[in-house]
């Protein structure tokens, strides 16, 4: 079925379509957080270059090339993602692309490959694309996506066009979210934040009842600071929201509101320099009572992110938001 582009997409489309004309490379890398519709707006790209039968922005979606681009079974396009949520990519699925690549076209006479979250190819697999790219056969275009830029080899690098997506706008994405999702605007809101404004994200979390699990979390981390429950506990209730990495993003965000609460006390309306202004009061309460511990508190936020980076690996992530939550409550 032939999803609609995301509003802010569109431009997106238009942009990137024209960029190739003016100035066609072989290997382009997007750098978009997956959450903002990489894939699909990757799919789109894909439709505007095979379809034949309509025009690049309004592919017919009816077509067989269509059709196979759609189910990823077009056998001009070669798709390459972890096999799991949290896994590596791996050489073997790479030796796979090179043998595609060595092929010929079987419909247009060029082809295309779309390597979603690159920057989770392991070291292997990164140096057997890296000479893909540098050999990448006749009429062969690749679209690399991450989120995380830092991460992909500096040769990988040096050899795409590489193309940083924007954000869209706060009120475009609450537009979209409330045609989306049944819900009251303080929902939204809270979604929003929870999700770092990414919209798709944030509709997930509507849709699958997560708010009430944030509130029962942060519940828990108060109870933890009056010794009232145990953080193997708390952690246990949270595995859905962990495993999308949203369990870490609230955490840090919650740090860091304790610390911008700490700084702007005294301010007219402290409340709007919040991720989560309605848990105001709670932060004010703890900051109060020991004021000394934000002193402290950032060294939770850099443990958070080194947190966030491993989920990659193979860590436990039960154990060390158990341990987190223990550190990060026995500061007040």
């Amino acid at each position: 079925m032939l999803e609609a582009l995301l509003p802010w997409q569109e431009v997106m489309l238009v942009n990137l379509l024209k960029a190739h004309e003016s100035r066609p490379m072989h290997a382009q890398l997007w750098v978009t957080p997956v959450a903002y519709g990489a894939s699909r707006l990757a799919q789109r790209w894909l439709l505007a270059r095979m379809c034949t039968a309509a025009s690049a922005l309004r592919p017919c979606g009816l077509c067989d090339d269509c059709r196979w681009v759609l189910a990823q079974t077009h056998p001009d396009v070669f798709w390459l993602a972890p096999l799991e949520a949290q896994g590596q990519i791996r050489i073997d699925a790479v030796r796979e692309l090179r043998s595609f690549v060595d092929r010929t076209s079987a419909r247009h006479g060029w082809r295309a490959v779309i390597v979603e979250q690159a920057h989770r190819l392991n070291e292997h697999a990164a140096n057997a694309l890296l000479k893909s790219l540098e050999e990448p056969g006749s009429q062969t275009l690749f679209v690399l996506l991450t989120d995380r830029l830092v991460d992909i080899m500096p040769t990988i690098r040096s050899r795409c066009g590489i193309w940083h997506l924007p954000a869209p706008d706060r009120v475009d994405a609450l537009r979209w979210l409330r045609g989306r999702v049944d819900c009251s605007e303080q929902q939204l809101n809270q979604a929003m934040a929870y999700a770092r404004s990414m919209p798709e994200q944030a509709e997930l979390v509507l849709v699958k009842n997560w708010l009430p699990m944030f509130e029962g979390l942060w519940s828990g981390i108060r109870q933890l600071t009056q010794k009232r429950t145990h953080a193997s506990i708390v952690v246990s209730g949270c595995k859905e929201i962990w495993q999308e990495r949203l369990l870490t993003d609230a955490l840090m965000q919650w740090v860091e509101d304790l610390i911008r609460t700490h700084s702007v006390l005294d301010s007219p309306e402290p409340e709007s320099f919040l991720h989560h202004p309605e848990l105001y009061r709670d932060y004010t309460e703890l900051v109060v009572r020991q004021p000394r511990a934000v002193e402290r508190i950032w060294e939770i936020w850099h443990r958070l992110v080194r947190v966030r980076d491993e989920l990659d690996g193979n860590i436990q992530p039960a154990l060390c938001y158990e341990r987190i939550l223990t550190d990060f409550t026995a500061l007040f």
